[in-house]
């Protein structure tokens, strides 16, 4: 049994937004995390860029649902970085072996619920952005294109 192909980013245009979206406005709520004076993760921007999908693929085959959620996957790797300075300390504490697997396997929960609440911010926003579009005029094609 065959698995389906990967979509190829350089040919996918849903996939290349996502890509360039989801890095800027995860690297933005890195950034704004980090200058932030307590623990506080704002994902209004990964929804804002979610929405911006959802407009511009409306009338497209492709849902701003499944814009929004690519987005913010991919929005979610910057936001992985401090997970992973996290991991790499744990080796690094006197303590005893177990409790370093006990506090793996939480990070990796923790990163788990990063990933999932960034995709569903935006798959929200490529929601709402496909509904703005709707109101704005723009309809989602059925179909593909003629002659592409």
């Amino acid at each position: 049994m065959a698995r389906p192909a990967l979509p190829d980013p350089r040919t996918d245009a849903a996939w290349r937004y996502a890509l360039v979206a989801g890095l800027v406005s995860g690297a933005t709520v890195l950034l704004a995390g980090w200058r932030a004076t307590e623990l506080d993760a704002r994902l209004g921007p990964v929804a804002l860029a979610a929405v911006f999908g959802g407009v511009l693929f409306a009338n497209t085959t492709i849902a701003g649902k499944t814009v929004g959620l690519r987005t913010g996957a991919v929005a979610a790797v910057p936001l992985l970085l401090p997970v992973g300075a996290v991991a790499r300390s744990i080796p690094t504490f006197a303590q005893p072996a177990w409790f370093g697997v006990v506090q793996t396997l939480l990070l990796v929960g923790v990163a788990a619920v990063v990933i999932a609440f960034t995709a569903l911010a935006g798959a929200v926003g490529g929601a709402l952005g496909e509904w703005l579009a709707g109101k704005l005029g723009r309809e989602r094609r059925s179909s593909p294109p003629a002659g592409g």
